[in-house]
């Protein structure tokens, strides 16, 4: 299940293809169906369906969800994830080590992605940060919502199926979203100013009960590892780099929209105001420090190969 649109580039490119590798894999043992656009569930509920098999393998953005992955929620955090790919690369690893076996209680991971940085998209003049303040912004995830706070913002939770109408009828200034999100919620149409910088990331993931996998055969489970894991989630994580990089170079094309980086000052205001947010999300998390020791650890060991 996946519930972006079905002409969305991930039901396109990834998830009927991730399909096509388990079917291929299972020999006959397992007959999975792709199906989209909320057809059996949604970002709300996926989490409900899965527990009571109305669904059985889930694809959903976590900050979406109705269960906390507390230790997950690090990717929201500014200045963590460098680009999805490394990023994905790096949590599939801490999945593997079993560092988010806490979070994960009860869960299956078969892949796991992070996006590329998330941007400021307003129908609003913004140009420096400066401008962001008392701006109503679209957000959602505990970190992401407290920086728009620290720079003078107010959070309005929304989940992303629904910000489209919201900036249109003027509920809410704009939104702080992944570029992977323009195409298929047509965002384009309802922004015109886009700031980048380090924001902070979200995660997604492939998923099922631990329970519904453990009563698989031996020959199913296997198609589902082999079909998920490292390469996959590395490759998830390239495929919304391109995306992301193709949606920011079609938006810039358009009559009307101004993208700006911020400056060398504005990075470093954005780094002083992240340390609060950064330093209250350790102090709340309990393993916090040590998982974000150890996330960046991996990222690091990546990029350094």
């Amino acid at each position: 299940m996946s519930p972006s649109p079905p002409q969305a580039h991930l039901n396109v490119e990834i998830m009927p293809q991730f399909v096509e590798a388990v079917n291929q894999a299972a020999g006959g043992e397992l007959d999975v169906q792709l199906r989209t656009g909320g057809q059996m569930a949604n970002a709300g509920n996926v989490y409900d369906r899965l527990q009571s098999d109305v669904i059985q393998i889930a694809f959903s953005p976590v900050p979406q969800l109705p269960k906390s992955f507390p230790l997950l929620s690090a990717v929201e955090l500014p200045f963590i994830i460098p680009d999805a790919e490394t990023g994905s690369e790096a949590l599939w690893n801490l999945v593997e080590s079993g560092a988010l076996d806490a979070d994960f209680e009860g869960l299956k991971v078969l892949g796991i992605t992070a996006f590329p940085s998330t941007t400021i998209h307003t129908n609003a003049d913004v140009g420096v940060l400066d401008d962001v303040a008392g701006l109503r912004l679209a957000g959602s995830g505990q970190a992401l919502t407290s920086l728009i706070q620290e720079l003078g913002a107010a959070p309005i939770s929304l989940n992303v199926s629904d910000q489209y109408q919201a900036i249109d009828r003027g509920t809410v200034d704009g939104t702080v979203m992944i570029w992977t999100a323009f195409q298929p919620f047509r965002l384009a149409e309802v922004t015109s100013h886009h700031v980048e910088g380090p924001f902070g990331s979200a995660v997604a993931m492939v998923f099922m009960t631990e329970e519904k996998f453990e009563s698989l055969s031996p020959t199913a489970q296997a198609a589902l590892e082999q079909a998920g894991g490292r390469e996959f989630s590395r490759q998830f994580g390239a495929f919304w780099d391109r995306v992301a990089s193709e949606a920011r170079e079609q938006t810039a094309a358009l009559e009307g929209h101004e993208i700006v980086d911020l400056s060398d000052q504005d990075i470093e205001v954005l780094r002083e105001k992240s340390a609060a947010v950064i330093e209250a999300w350790k102090s709340s998390t309990e393993g916090g420090p040590e998982f974000l020791d150890a996330l960046e650890a991996e990222i690091a060991a990546i990029q350094a190969r």
